[in-house]
């Protein structure tokens, strides 16, 4: 294989992939809704760990009174990067999303990102920036005995 497309491919794949599921940075998520009948507030710290897999510091309060709180390694579940095999139910839409999986039964569904470019005045492309905005936890079976589900998340 010639090296200088080696090395094209190499470059693109990694652009392609840090456009899909991949977190630069520690992020933020907070969200906060009445669910069978207790006001629940959900915030996780989500960080990549490497380009197939977060942690998710997730901690669940009742009426600001903590209640739980956990650390989970999840990995992308593969199908779910380039075809949108898994939804985010939004009012006023639906929002294709990333789904992560462990082995212990955590599923996180993270929206795919919306990118937006900037341009000079001039017409050339300045730069490209892409930021999640929702997150979803669903809990395995042996974590539901409080709620069956945790709020939607924002990005803070």
């Amino acid at each position: 294989m010639n090296p200088i497309f080696t090395l094209i491919f190499i470059a693109l794949s990694s652009y392609s992939f840090s456009q899909n599921g991949y977190l630069k940075k520690k992020e933020l998520f907070l969200g906060a809704d009445s669910i069978e009948g207790k006001r629940i507030i959900a915030g996780m710290y989500l960080v990549s760990t490497d380009s197939l897999t977060l942690q998710m510091d997730l901690t669940i309060l009742d009426n600001w009174i903590p209640k739980d709180s956990m650390t989970e390694l999840l990995t992308l579940d593969q199908s779910s990067i380039r075809q949108p095999l898994f939804m985010f139910p939004y009012p006023s839409d639906t929002i294709p999303a990333y789904r992560y999986v462990n082995e212990r039964g955590f599923e996180l569904y993270l929206a795919k990102e919306p990118c937006f470019e900037s341009y000079h005045q001039d017409g050339v492309k300045m730069n490209v920036s892409c930021q999640f905005t929702l997150a979803q936890v669903y809990l395995p079976e042996y974590k539901k005995f409080y709620v069956h589900s945790l709020p939607l998340m924002y990005l803070k």
